[in-house]
């Protein structure tokens, strides 16, 4: 069994600058085996923290990202027996996770994406589509896989509670 803490929109500095978010993504990084991470970090500097913590660690690169970091715009891993695209996702949230599946040539059992800010777990011709809404706004979700079987619980933190 793998346990996966899935963030995007982090949005650090630029959105928000509570630096006790960070520490709490400091030690949801640790209690997790994996990391995945769907755009939207903001800094270089965050990207370096994750890929530091993080046992191992799966990153794409979101709309927002201007640093020099050369993260892809979309992967595709196998986790136990699954098969799971990553991507932040662009434009209107209107359609979106059409779009997404659209941009993935092998068809994964799972997608993680972002960009929306709001969380998401549907099943569209048999592809679970989950977003953990934004990180900046103290969404995130941790996922457990063992072997073909997934289960999802989406938290919300309270920012003032980690003040």
């Amino acid at each position: 069994m793998k346990r996966l803490l899935i963030i995007s929109d982090i949005h650090y500095p630029t959105r928000t600058k509570d630096s006790s978010l960070i520490k709490h993504l400091e030690n949801l990084i640790k209690e997790n085996d994996i990391t995945i991470g769907c755009g939207d970090y903001v800094s270089d500097n965050i990207v370096a923290l994750i890929e530091t913590l993080s046992k191992n660690s799966y990153l794409v690169k979101g709309n927002m990202d201007f640093f020099e970091r050369n993260l892809p715009e979309k992967l595709y891993i196998e986790i136990e027996n699954l098969k799971i695209g990553i991507i932040h996702g662009s434009g209107s949230p209107l359609g979106i996770e059409g779009r997404i599946i659209r941009r993935f040539d092998t068809k994964p059992n799972i997608i993680f994406f972002g960009h929306t800010h709001i969380k998401e777990n549907k099943n569209i011709d048999g592809i679970s589509i989950i977003n953990p809404g934004a990180f900046c706004d103290g969404s995130y979700c941790i996922c457990e896989i063992d072997g073909d079987k997934i289960d999802v619980k989406f938290i919300k933190t309270s920012l003032k509670k980690l003040s």
